[in-house]
């Protein structure tokens, strides 16, 4: 008599804490409600005379826990938060790296940008340096020779700049209509 009570009241406490709701009131919530009892012999002779009462407590959101299945729960939602954490981290790194990459690729149209520009920068020089010396140091030698100007003195001798910027060659890093004429580079 005593132990199709307490099945009772046991099945009653799971239909109250229930009705609670308690997982409703927290976000992120499990969406259930742990009733610990404290000595699987006392859940044993429960389930004895009512053996649909661990069904009936999942199926209201209800967990009936003993200790030893409630170190099983706990550790398992350890387990989760851990998962969950490295989730995390995972995510962040993700954003981090989309991040890194983006600007990478910023970075390397600026390169590529800068050599355009180098190279761009050099032909001007060398053009400024061809005229410089067809037109003006060829007209100013001449006074070389008049006794104005120190005849151990020379006008300087510009030289052409041979250089030009390596160009990016591979994959995204290639910008449209880059100069690809220099082989070595």
């Amino acid at each position: 008599h005593h132990f199709r009570k307490h099945a009772r009241n046991l099945r009653m406490h799971v239909g109250q804490l229930s009705k609670k709701a308690y997982h409703e009131n927290f976000d992120p919530s499990p969406e259930f409600v742990l009733l610990f009892l404290p000595n699987e012999g006392v859940f044993s002779s429960a389930l004895e005379h009512d053996p649909d009462l661990l069904d009936y407590g999942v199926s209201n959101n209800v967990i009936i826990a003993t200790p030893l299945t409630l170190i099983a729960l706990l550790k398992s939602a350890a387990y989760g938060w851990r998962q969950e954490a490295i989730a995390e981290d995972v995510r962040q790194v993700a954003v981090l790296g989309r991040r890194l990459y983006e600007r990478i690729g910023n970075m390397a149209t600026d390169v590529a940008k800068l050599g355009q520009s180098i190279d761009r920068s050099a032909r001007a020089y060398n053009k400024m340096v061809g005229s410089l010396e067809s037109r003006v140091l060829a007209s100013a030698r001449k006074f070389k020779d008049m006794p104005a100007v120190d005849p151990n003195s020379d006008l300087p001798m510009l030289e052409s700049i041979e250089t030009v910027s390596r160009a990016f060659r591979t994959g995204e890093m290639v910008v449209e209509g880059q100069d690809d004429s220099d082989p070595s580079a």
